[in-house]
């Protein structure tokens, strides 16, 4: 008769809770071989030294290939490109800025609103926070540049509070590589604040006029005097080419009051109020003045181009 084996379940159990206990522990731990500085021990035997250096290697090669490309081929690690980098992982923010040495720099991740942005310290331990919240800068934080002097910063752009990128006061286009009136035109309206009195260029020239089927820039011009008493006054203007003139406007004080003006074009038919107004290359010549308005105070418009 063959004899019955006997199966022995207690074993069968123990050695099942351990192999779950083993798997559970290898797959919870981010590394699959131990980092330990005390092994070998000292009282260890010489040969077990091949198996700790294998050890030693392995976790090494496993902790490196984590941000750096190091990577097993086979059991070597062989790669042409083993050793690049293929990114930063940063552990933990640093709250406090860190003292940096001479010709050192310093790269972390810092807690700014709970949450950890990319931040660089230079030697002289200037923080600089260069990332929020998924942008380049917190709002109504400017952009800035360092000065000329070297010893300054200069701001540059920002969202303001309203969430609309704002210049600084004092903002200017580069005069010497500005080649289009029309961005400076776009660049001093857009920007002007209510109140602000926008001026197109340094002359005050008002952009993109069709002057003859021609876009230009026009600039006015305004003189001011008093009528003299022997019915002739003569302004210089002051633009060079008569030709550049294209409007002259004059306008008389109707008494010594000056409570009201006369439009030179309306009062061309009284001989007492009139006047006649001529420009030459060089003045605005007001002659055949009136007698009730000789030693009044005029105004002079003139609109040219330069």
């Amino acid at each position: 008769m063959e004899k019955i084996k006997k199966v022995n379940w207690g074993l069968i159990a123990v050695v099942s809770i351990c192999l779950l206990i083993w798997v559970g522990v290898i797959y919870a731990t981010t590394f699959s071989f131990t980092y330990d500085i005390v092994t070998p021990a000292g009282s260890d035997s010489p040969a077990e030294a091949d198996d700790r250096m294998r050890e030693i290697k392995a976790a090494v090669q496993e902790r490196m290939n984590v941000c750096m490309y190091w990577p097993l081929t086979g059991t070597e690690v062989s790669d042409a490109d083993a050793g690049e980098f293929r990114f930063c992982l940063f552990h933990a923010p640093i709250a406090a800025t860190p003292t940096v040495a001479a010709d050192h720099g310093h790269i972390r991740v810092k807690d700014v609103g709970s949450k950890a942005e990319f931040t660089w310290t230079d030697e002289d331990e200037n923080e600089l926070v260069l990332t929020s919240k998924g942008n380049n800068l917190a709002n109504n934080t400017y952009l800035t540049a360092t000065d000329n002097a070297g010893t300054g910063s200069v701001n540059l752009i920002k969202a303001n509070t309203s969430d609309s990128a704002t210049l600084p006061d004092g903002a200017v286009l580069d005069a010497a590589t500005q080649t289009a009136d029309g961005d400076r035109t776009i660049v001093d309206l857009n920007y002007a604040k209510t109140g602000d009195t926008v001026q197109h260029d340094s002359e005050g020239g008002f952009s993109n006029v069709d002057v003859d089927s021609v876009k230009t820039k026009v600039y006015t011009k305004y003189l001011t005097g008093t009528l003299d008493a022997d019915s002739s006054t003569s302004v210089v203007h002051g633009i060079t080419g008569i030709d550049n003139i294209f409007s002259v406007t004059v306008l008389v004080f109707e008494d010594t009051t000056f409570t009201s003006y006369l439009v030179s074009e309306a009062f061309q038919g009284t001989s007492s109020t009139s006047v006649t107004v001529v420009v030459d290359a060089t003045n605005v010549v007001i002659r055949n003045v009136g007698s009730l308005i000789q030693g009044n105070k005029f105004r002079v418009k003139i609109d040219y181009i330069l």
